[in-house]
C-alpha cells in the first residue's frame, strides 16, 4: 500500500468552536477533554509547561494556558491551507502547514508568517532549546532554522543516495535534539540522521527491512532526552532507538494498524496512536497492549504530546478531538 494515500496532510473541513472542562472525579482512561464536529481534523499538538498548541484542517490553531484543559481558538492569517505541524519552547511557537507555510510567535503576541523558500507541503516542525529548528515536508524538503525559525535554508540531502531511482520521499515528522541532531522519518522507509546541521545526512540502520524495496513509510518519531525513542508507520511498524536515532530495532507490538502519533514519557511510558487503535507500553517497549475504549476504536488520533509531570499524553485527531490519556490508570 502506498504511504502517499495516508499523507498527514488529510483534505477535512474546517474546526468548529472547542471546550473543555475541569477533570470529572472518576477520570476514564481515554478522557475527552474537547471536540469539534464530525468534519473536522486536528492534526499536530505541542505541549511545554502549561501551554499547549493544536493546529489543523482550514488553518485552525487552538491553545490551552492549563496544561489541556480548556481550549481556545486563535486567529490564524493562513487563511483556508492546513496547519500540520506545530513546535513550543519556550516563549517561541512555529507551526507549519501547505504552500510551504510557516508561522512564528512570541509569548502572546500575534501569529505572523516568514518566509520557507519553498512551496511544497510542510508536515511537522521541530525546535531545541537553543533556537535550532527543522520543517520537512513533501518531496523531500528539510527545512533548517538556527535562529528559532526567523530565516530557514534547504538542507534536502542527494536522494540518489538514500533511495532507489532518486525519488524524492514525502517526509513526515522530525526531532531536533539539544546536542543539534536532527532525526528525520518518511516514506520509502527513510530514517535519516544529521549530526552537523545538515551538511551530512545518513539512513539510520533498522529503517528497513532486509530486502525491503521502500514501501514502509515512517509517520512518527519521538527520542526523549535520555536518547530512548520510538518511530512508527505503516502496518504497525515500530523501531525502535537507544542512541539519539543512530541505529534503531524492530519492535513487534502486535499491531497492525497504522499508526500516526508517538509519545514516550521518561518513566518507560509510551503511547501509540494511528487508525482505529491505540496501544500502550509501561515497560520501554518490552512488553505491549492496546488501550481499550470506543474512542480509541472508532476513530483516529495522529497528534500525541507528553505531559512529564503528569506522566500524561494529550493527543488530537478526527472530529476535532483532544484527548487525555493518563499512564497511572494504564498499569
Amino acid at each position: 500500500m502506498s504511504a502517499r494515500g495516508w499523507c498527514r496532510g488529510i483534505a477535512l473541513a474546517g474546526l468548529g468552536l472547542l471546550s473543555g472542562g475541569p477533570h470529572a472525579a472518576d477520570t476514564p482512561v481515554i478522557e475527552a477533554v474537547a471536540a469539534g464536529t464530525a468534519h473536522d481534523a486536528l492534526f499536530s499538538i505541542a505541549l511545554e509547561g502549561s501551554t499547549a498548541l493544536a493546529v489543523g484542517a482550514a488553518g485552525v490553531i487552538v491553545e490551552s494556558r492549563d496544561g489541556g484543559v480548556t481550549w481556545r481558538r486563535t486567529q490564524s492569517p493562513t487563511g483556508d491551507g492546513a496547519l500540520l505541524g506545530a513546535a513550543i519552547q519556550g516563549e517561541r511557537s512555529i507551526v507549519v502547514g501547505q504552500y510551504g507555510r510557516i508561522l512564528l510567535r512570541t509569548g502572546d503576541r500575534e501569529w505572523r508568517r516568514v518566509e520557507s523558500g519553498v512551496d511544497e507541503r510542510l508536515f511537522a516542525v521541530a525546535l531545541n532549546a537553543a533556537g535550532r529548528a527543522a520543517a520537512v515536508g513533501a518531496f523531500g524538503v528539510i527545512l533548517l532554522s538556527n535562529d528559532g525559525g526567523e530565516n530557514w535554508s534547504r538542507c534536502s540531502p542527494d536522494w540518489s543516495r538514500h533511495v532507489a531511482d532518486g525519488l524524492e520521499p514525502h517526509l513526515y515528522d522530525v526531532t531536533v535534539g539539544e546536542d543539534g541532531a536532527v532525526t528525520v522519518v518518511g516514506e520509502l522507509g527513510v530514517i535519516l540522521n544529521s549530526a552537523d546541521g545538515g551538511a551530512s545526512w545518513v539512513q539510520a540502520p533498522g529503517g528497513r527491512r532486509a530486502g525491503d524495496q521502500a514501501e514502509e513509510s515512517w509517520f512518527a518519531v519521538h527520542v526523549r532526552a535520555d536518547g530512548v525513542g520510538y518511530a512508527v508507520g505503516q502496518q504497525g511498524a515500530v523501531v525502535r532507538t537507544a542512541d539519539r536515532g543512530r541505529t534503531w530495532e524492530r519492535v513487534d507490538t502486535g499491531s497492525r494498524a497504522n499508526l500516526f502519533g508517538v509519545a514516550a514519557l521518561p518513566a518507560g511510558h509510551v503511547i501509540i496512536a494511528g487508525m482505529f487503535e491505540m496501544i500502550f507500553s509501561s515497560d520501554d517497549g518490552l512488553s505491549w497492549r492496546p488501550v481499550n475504549g470506543q474512542d480509541a476504536s472508532r476513530g483516529w488520533y495522529q497528534g500525541v504530546a507528553t505531559a512529564v509531570a503528569t506522566d500524561a499524553a494529550l493527543l488530537v485527531g478526527q472530529g476535532g478531538r483532544i484527548s487525555r490519556v493518563r499512564a497511572d490508570l494504564l498499569e
